[in-house]
């Protein structure tokens, strides 16, 4: 059974669009985080944060997509968030098959941060779908449709999580 993903450039730049952050967020730093979060993007290099409840985990990487004017694609994590959340899934339309994307496809295919929320709070299926995207790869696989999308310019993988948080098998 063939299955397609009906994208087109146009679709991935609309979307990009309606996720870039149009208002400066408010964000006091509190050291050299903006001077490391620099030097990580110019290396390609993901970043993840951890922190309590409150901390400014969000803020800060909301602040630096607004700096950077990048569209920022935030997952909040829960039990209930799995692959096919952060990647996308198949539907069946018009008696095709179709894949339709999730956050993980236009953020790397936008040159845009995906931002996972509280990943250890995620369903483990999570894993093995954003790790392509945080090492040398820097590409979505996707399963389904056996497409491999190589990642934008301006692609940045994120994520949080709370100190303590133990992983989920």
């Amino acid at each position: 059974m063939l299955i397609t993903t009906a994208v087109t450039k146009q679709d991935v730049e609309q979307i990009a669009q309606q996720h870039l952050i149009k208002e400066q967020p408010f964000y006091e730093p509190q050291g050299k985080e903006l001077e490391l979060l620099a030097r990580l993007d110019h290396i390609g290099k993901g970043v993840g944060i951890i922190g309590p409840t409150g901390s400014g985990k969000s803020r800060l990487l909301e602040y630096w997509a607004w700096k950077q004017q990048r569209p920022l694609f935030t997952v909040p994590g829960n039990e209930s968030v799995d692959a096919s959340v952060v990647l996308g899934s198949k539907y069946v339309i018009g008696g095709e098959t179709r894949f339709i994307p999730g956050p993980a496809y236009w953020a790397v295919a936008g040159g845009g941060h995906l931002y996972l929320d509280e990943i250890l709070d995620m369903h483990s299926s999570v894993f093995p779908v954003a790790f392509p995207m945080t090492d040398w790869r820097k590409r979505l696989e996707i399963p389904d449709t056996g497409e491999v999308v190589p990642a934008e310019q301006g692609f940045a993988f994120r994520y949080s999580t709370n100190p303590g948080r133990q992983y989920r098998a």
